[in-house]
């Protein structure tokens, strides 16, 4: 939660925009969602919430016309994972990797995350893309990242609808 109330505090502070719509001026909508997932996206941030429960699962959720371009990188900064968009603007969240079944996704752009310094990212560190890994550059980031994935392990679905329901009251 910590994280969470961090990046929003910074983008509003910053007044950082997604399609000359600030944070405080957006309005939340949900731009994809299926039986489990729901993508909501509000002024530069995305979330992403699922019901899946913790256990790795060979299933994936896309979401087509994410607001950012193909080809540009976001940031999960719940994770610090980096992840490329594809076509049609779309980002494919996948939850067969370990410690990602059932996890929620907050999602930044690359150059947002970097303006705000979230996730050890500053303007003289060159990102990397690496869906794969996972980008966590001071001991405190992991400890946050440990401690989430080891509550969910622990606590499975309940947990991740916790998480959930936590994430959703920081974005609104």
């Amino acid at each position: 939660m910590a994280t969470l109330n961090e990046v929003r505090s910074s983008i509003i502070a910053n007044n950082t925009e997604h399609n000359g719509e600030s944070y405080m001026d957006a309005r939340s909508q949900i731009i994809a969602s299926s039986q489990y997932d729901v993508a909501i996206r509000k002024g530069p941030v995305l979330a992403v919430l699922t019901n899946r429960g913790s256990p790795i699962q060979n299933a994936t959720f896309g979401i087509v016309n994410s607001g950012w371009p193909s080809s540009s990188v976001v940031v999960d900064v719940l994770s610090c994972r980096q992840m490329p968009v594809g076509s049609d603007d779309s980002i494919t969240i996948s939850y067969a990797q370990p410690g990602y079944g059932g996890m929620p996704y907050v999602f930044l752009s690359l150059a947002d995350a970097t303006s705000i310094g979230i996730c050890g990212l500053t303007k003289a560190v060159k990102a990397e893309v690496n869906p794969t890994t996972t980008r966590n550059t001071d001991n405190k980031d992991k400890k946050n990242s440990a401690m989430s994935l080891s509550a969910s392990s622990l606590f499975g679905a309940a947990a991740s609808i916790s998480t959930l329901a936590l994430a959703l009251s920081v974005l609104t």
